[in-house]
C-alpha cells in the first residue's frame, strides 16, 4: 500500500517540486549559452590559427584557451547548482607544478580540459533539442487546456500516432482534450526531468575527473611510546621467525625432492605477522578489592605432639636415634599420647 502511495505521490507531485523548475531553468539557459560558446570558440580558432605566424594569433589563442577553461569551470558549477549533480573536481588532487608554464601544462594534460571542450561544442545542439522539447510539450499542454474556450474560433486538430487526425468540433471533445492537457502537465515535467538527468550525467563524465581510490593515501596513525614498547616485547626476533619459516618450507618440500637440491635463495621468506597492540590497563580503573582476613590454618598442638611421637617410634634404630637420659620424660609423655590416640 505504501509503495503504491509513493508512486502516486512521485508522479502527481512533480509540479510542486522546486527541482523541476531548476531543471527547466538549466535547459532554457542551454540554448543561448550553447550559441555563445559556439561563436566564441569557432571565431577564436578561425581567427587565431591563421595568424599563428604573427604574435597576434598567439594572443588570440591564449584568450580562447583562457575562456575555454573558464567556461568549463562555469558549466561544472552550473550543473552543481541547478541540476544538483555531484560533478567531480575539474583538477584532481595532487601536486601541481609551480610556475605559470607548469600550471598551463598541468591543465593541458588534464582529461577534463578536452572533454570539457567537447561539452561546450555539444551545448548548442543539445540546447536546441531541449528548447524544442520544452516548446512542444508545454505548447501542446496549453493548447489542450484552452480547448473548451477556443474550439469555436480555432480549428483544433490532434495528429494521432496511427496517421489519423482528430478534429475537435464540439464542447464534449474539447472537455476531453482539456483533461488530456491536465495529464500532460505531469507527463511534460517528468520528460523534462529525465532530459535534465541526462544532462547531469553528461556533465558528470565530461566536466570533472573522478579521483582514483588507489590514489587516496590514508594518514599514518601515531603510536604511543608505551604501545611501541609492548609491541617490541611481544614480537619475536626477525631472524628466528624467518628461520622457522624456512624450516617449514623445507619440511613441506622434502617428499618431492629426488635428485635436485633447493637453493636457499629460491625459498621465499614469509615475514611474520605484525604483533597485536597490547592493551594497557590503568590500575586506577580496576575495582577495589576488599582484603581477605588471614585465618590460622596451623594444626593443633596435640596433633603435632602425636606426629612427633610417631616419628620417634618409626625412626631407624641407630646409636644416633637412642634417646638420652634427659629425654626420658618426653618419651614417657609421647607413649602416653600414643596410647590415648590408639584407644581413640
Amino acid at each position: 500500500m505504501n509503495k503504491s502511495r509513493n508512486i502516486f505521490v512521485r508522479f502527481f507531485g512533480v509540479p510542486v517540486r522546486g527541482q523541476s523548475y531548476l531543471n527547466l531553468l538549466y535547459m532554457l539557459l542551454a540554448f543561448p549559452l550553447g550559441i555563445f560558446y559556439f561563436i566564441f570558440l569557432i571565431g577564436g580558432f578561425t581567427l587565431g590559427i591563421p595568424l599563428l605566424l604573427v604574435l597576434v594569433g598567439v594572443l588570440v589563442l591564449l584568450v580562447v584557451f583562457a575562456g575555454w577553461v573558464a567556461f568549463v569551470a562555469f558549466e561544472r558549477q552550473l550543473a552543481i547548482w541547478l541540476l544538483k549533480t555531484d560533478v567531480p573536481p575539474y583538477l584532481p588532487e595532487g601536486n601541481i607544478t609551480t610556475g605559470t608554464s607548469g600550471f598551463v601544462g598541468h591543465i593541458l594534460a588534464n582529461r577534463a580540459t578536452w572533454t570539457g571542450l567537447v561539452f561546450l561544442f555539444l551545448k548548442m545542439p543539445l540546447g536546441i533539442f531541449s528548447l524544442a522539447l520544452i516548446v512542444s510539450l508545454f505548447g501542446f499542454t496549453l493548447l489542450c487546456l484552452a480547448a473548451p474556450f477556443i474550439y469555436d474560433w480555432v480549428q483544433l486538430e490532434v495528429w494521432l500516432p496511427w496517421g489519423q487526425v482528430w478534429a475537435v468540433e464540439n464542447l464534449g471533445e474539447a472537455v476531453i482534450l482539456f483533461f488530456v492537457g491536465i495529464l500532460m502537465i505531469f507527463v511534460s515535467f517528468h520528460l523534462l526531468n529525465i532530459t535534465a538527468w541526462v544532462w547531469g550525467r553528461v556533465a558528470y563524465w565530461m566536466l570533472g575527473v573522478k579521483q582514483k581510490e588507489d590514489a587516496r593515501i590514508e594518514p599514518v596513525r601515531e603510536t604511543a611510546p608505551e604501545q611501541l614498547e609492548s609491541i617490541e616485547a611481544e614480537s619475536p626476533p626477525a631472524e628466528t621467525a624467518v628461520a622457522g619459516t624456512g624450516a617449514l618450507l623445507e619440511a613441506a618440500q622434502e617428499p618431492e625432492l629426488t635428485e635436485q637440491e633447493i637453493d636457499p635463495k629460491d625459498v621465499p621468506l614469509i615475514t611474520p605477522p605484525p604483533a597485536q597492540n597490547k592493551m594497557l590497563i590503568d590500575e586506577g580503573d580496576l575495582p577495589a578489592v576488599e582484603p581477605v582476613e588471614e585465618k590460622d590454618l596451623s594444626p593443633p598442638e596435640w596433633l603435632l605432639e602425636r606426629y612427633d611421637a610417631l616419628e620417634y617410634y618409626e625412626a631407624d634404630e641407630s646409636p644416633s636415634a637412642v634417646p638420652k637420659p634427659e629425654d626420658n620424660e618426653d618419651i614417657e609423655q609421647g607413649s602416653e599420647h600414643q596410647a590415648n590416640w590408639e584407644e581413640e
